[in-house]
């Protein structure tokens, strides 16, 4: 595949060996999974792509429509259907549906919730990764979109924090200084499937930020100012909305994070010290800001 084409008009051969894999998890996004899936189809690449959708058991009619994209694009887009729903067995994410069963060198992520808005935004990823061969992992801006106050709130970040989100920012990352948001990933599978071999000792709460914190421990993590994607901003989610004592489960987990690199990378006294510092000033901030 050498010209740029459009993935929905590419002409898939079943055998191709994609250059990306898109991993997609979703669970009862019946009003926003199209925008999610047209955001992969119209992607224009010179390499081709596969598209992962894992539907974990919804019951609103997300799975009719992963299933009429299915028929359309079946050589692109690879669905996985549960009878039966794995979150609540805590069998969650990417690292356990998706990741294995990708052919990538690349992989991208975007939950079903959430879109892509620029056509070109895996090839400037792909791209910028084949040049840099010491990063692992490359992320951009993003609008965020608030569903309960219906409107934009804007980018996530001004340029003033650009020199802090690309480079090695473990210490900046781990310590909440600052984040890499899922669906504005694309990054090296290696690195993934390494990740994988943790994945049965260790259970963490905070999504995917402990795959952030692993890359960002053994090489440089990439950044791009302008926005690819919209993040849907809901009531509540699997990071949005929570009580108190969600909340608090979560910060430990954070701090958790940080333990579980420092155990296989080593990380400075300090930077522990800071980090667990930074997951009690954000159990003060929930108290007030959630009640008990």
């Amino acid at each position: 595949m050498n010209e740029s084409i459009e993935l929905r008009n590419y002409k898939f051969d079943s055998d191709e060996i994609p250059l990306v894999s898109i991993s997609c998890i979703t669970y009862n996004h019946k009003q926003y999974i199209r925008d999610a899936i047209e955001g992969f189809l119209m992607q224009i690449t010179n390499f081709p792509v596969e598209i992962l959708i894992h539907d974990d058991a919804s019951t609103d009619g997300t799975t009719e429509i992963i299933k009429e994209y299915e028929k359309r694009y079946p050589n692109l887009i690879k669905p996985l259907y549960e009878e039966e729903n794995q979150w609540v067995k805590g069998r969650r994410g990417s690292v356990v549906f998706n990741i294995p069963r990708a052919q990538g060198k690349y992989i991208a992520f975007c939950e079903g919730d959430d879109y892509w808005i620029d056509p070109y935004k895996l090839q400037k990823q792909v791209d910028f990764l084949e040049s840099h061969p010491d990063y692992g992992l490359v992320h951009t801006n993003y609008i965020r979109k608030s569903v309960v106050k219906g409107k934009d709130l804007g980018i996530r970040w001004s340029q003033k924090y650009n020199n802090m989100l690309s480079g090695n920012i473990l210490y900046s990352l781990i310590n909440q200084k600052v984040s890499v948001w899922t669906g504005t990933v694309c990054m090296r599978s290696s690195y993934c499937l390494d990740y994988c071999k943790y994945i049965g000792k260790y259970t963490f709460k905070s999504g995917d930020f402990p795959i952030w914190s692993f890359v960002a421990a053994q090489s440089k993590i990439g950044y791009l100012q302008e926005c690819t994607a919209v993040r849907r901003l809901l009531q509540y989610s699997a990071t949005q909305g929570r009580n108190y004592k969600e909340y608090i489960e979560y910060f430990e987990s954070d701090f958790r994070v940080a333990l579980f690199i420092n155990e296989l990378f080593s990380l400075p006294k300090e930077v522990l010290e800071i980090s667990e510092k930074a997951m009690y000033r954000r159990k003060l901030s929930s108290l007030f800001n959630c009640g008990t």
